[in-house]
């Protein structure tokens, strides 16, 4: 039931990212709804399976759905996604202040690493 659940989380944040977020541009650039909600999973889950797993899906769907390489998105939401569930879980404890604060700050480091993984492209590393 759990993973029900989360999928049509997904697939509703999909859509939404999709349809009404990919008209909205900050400097150009359209903002990730679903990278936001697995780095929120991820800082409120105490499942680290389930945190990388959703972040694994979704990467993967938003890869297939994009135009970047391929499994970059997947990797760059895996990693921050590991990354904020370690960090909320050993250092920042019940604060959610500093948890939001700790997917802002993984947020920005994931989204750099997909813009080298796609600007280098994944068949040079």
């Amino acid at each position: 039931m759990k993973a029900l659940k989360i999928f049509l989380v997904c697939a509703v944040f999909f859509l939404l990212e999709r349809v009404l977020f990919a008209r909205i541009e900050i400097f150009s650039l359209a903002p990730w709804l679903g990278f936001a909600f697995c780095l929120i999973g991820a800082a409120v889950s105490a499942d680290m399976h389930t945190a990388i797993i959703t972040a694994a899906v979704y990467g993967l769907v938003s890869d297939l759905a994009g135009g970047g390489a391929t499994g970059s998105a997947m990797i760059s939401f895996v990693l921050s996604a590991g990354l904020v569930h370690l960090l909320a879980g050993r250092i920042f404890r019940n604060s959610l202040a500093v948890s939001l604060s700790a997917v802002f700050v993984v947020g920005i480091f994931g989204e750099m690493l997909y813009y080298i993984l796609n600007s280098r492209g994944l068949e040079n590393f």
